[in-house]
Formats: structure tokens, sequence, C-alpha cells
């Protein structure tokens, strides 16, 4: 979900990055995703409009007879829209279909990595190798996971060098970026580090409070979560990313009671 405000964006589903400057720096693999069935590689120039009636189709043919081609159809559909959570659960129930499938595998990973989810999306990728080792796309998608990892690392660095000799609101910016960066490779210490830095008198401090609370609802530490999104709200009451992460903390604390 794109939303206006800047700096971790933490929806209920997936995790975007915002600012201007972000952007710019957005590591963009030469190898993109490749998620497309063996007997059709190649991806199709669609509009919008054409994206989305292809869902609407491909959910009709789920419905009537919910098997691999149709929710591999499906997922396809939704990679086009770049509706990555969508696309992922389509391809996993593909993958609970036909757990030997390579090409099924390769899907979920080309979902993670649409959701920057580097971790997950790698063994998908090594599975589909090994019940393929010639599948290309596969190949192509564990290459560009590589990339866009190492580019990540070396923008950190280039932002750190930086540091030095920044102060306020620059300062500011890098150490929010700084920590996206390390976010984006699942280094949690080291972004949570960078995040705190962030002065509780800058009237960006609830971003730096709403991403330390993301972190912490990944690793289920609840409390310290809801006490860090409360403080955030406390600072700017109308912030849409605290709201979002308020509801999905409310969603992961009824999920861990079920369980």
């Amino acid at each position: 979900m794109l939303l206006e405000k800047n700096y971790l964006a933490v929806s209920l589903i997936a995790l975007i990055s915002l600012t201007a400057c972000q952007k710019k720096q957005e590591p963009t693999a030469s190898t993109p995703p490749q998620n497309l069935a063996a007997e059709a590689n190649k991806p199709v120039s669609k509009t919008r409009g054409e994206a989305a009636n292809d869902v609407q189709i491909a959910q009709e043919k789920v419905k009537v007879a919910p098997n691999f081609d149709n929710y591999t159809t499906l997922g396809l559909a939704y990679s086009n829209l770049r509706g990555y959570q969508d696309a992922l659960t389509a391809f996993q129930k593909s993958v609970e279909l036909d757990p030997n499938s390579p090409i099924a595998h390769n899907n979920v990973c080309s979902s993670y990595i649409g959701l920057r989810d580097w971790q997950k999306a790698r063994p998908e990728c090594e599975q589909a190798l090994k019940l393929n080792p010639k599948l290309e796309i596969a190949a192509n998608n564990l290459k560009s996971i590589d990339e866009s990892i190492d580019r990540i690392k070396k923008d950190i660095e280039e932002m750190k060098k930086n540091m030095s000799k920044m102060k306020d609101g620059a300062l500011t910016d890098a150490n929010l970026n700084v920590g996206y960066n390390y976010f984006q490779i699942q280094d949690y210490d080291n972004a949570m580090k960078y995040w705190n830095k962030v002065s509780k008198k800058d009237s960006r401090y609830a971003f730096a409070l709403n991403n330390m609370a993301t972190v912490n609802i990944i690793r289920k530490k609840f409390a310290l979560a809801d006490k860090q999104l409360q403080e955030a709200t406390k600072i700017d009451p109308r912030n849409t990313l605290v709201l979002n992460n308020i509801r999905w903390l409310k969603q992961e604390i009824e999920a861990a009671k079920k369980h």
C-alpha cells in the first residue's frame, strides 16, 4: 500500500520505502524478478485496467476449479499489478498443490523479491533450482537477490561515510535511511541502532518510533511495540503509518493468542 507519508511504510501486508530520497536510492536489480510459467516466459505489456481484468477472470477460474494452473494464473495476474502479497498467497497455493514444481517455488521466490523479503526469497529460489538445476528464471532471481543485497550494503556504507558532515535535519534523514536499508536486509539490530539516534526533539521522531515498533512486532515483542506506537501517536495522532501499524499489531496479537 503506497501512503503519502515518509520513511518506512508498514501496512497490514507489505514493507515499502516512500521518501523521495529512498525512491532514488531504491535498489533495482539488473535482473528483474521473473515469475512466469515455463511455457510462457515472456512478459506481456498491459494497461492497469487490462491487468485488473485479468485478476477478475483468474479469480473466477479459481472459484470454479481451484487447481495448480488456475492459482498460478491468478498469481501472475496479481504480479502484473504489482500486488505481490496477493500473488504470494496464490503461488503458495500452487506449491501446496504441487510441492515438486520448480515453477511454483520460483514464483513464490519472485513474490518475496517484490516484497523485498530477501531472506524468504532465497530458499524458494534454491528449492526451485534443486528441483530443476536448469531453470534459468530461478537462477536469474537468485542472482537478483545477491545483487540487490550487495547494492544495499554499498549504499549503507556510502551514506555512513557522509554522516560525519551532516547536522540536524540532514542527519535525521540519514539515520532514518540507513536504518531502513539495514531493515531491508533483515539486519534489525543495526536498523534499530540508527533509528534510536533520531532526536526526540525532532518532528520526525514519530517515524523512528514507528519503524522500531515494526521490528518489535516482527520479533513478537508486542508490549514494547505498543508502547512505541502509543508514544508515536502522541507526537503525530494522524500519522497513517502509525495507525496502520496499530491495526497490524492488534492482528498479530490475536493471531498469537490462537496459537
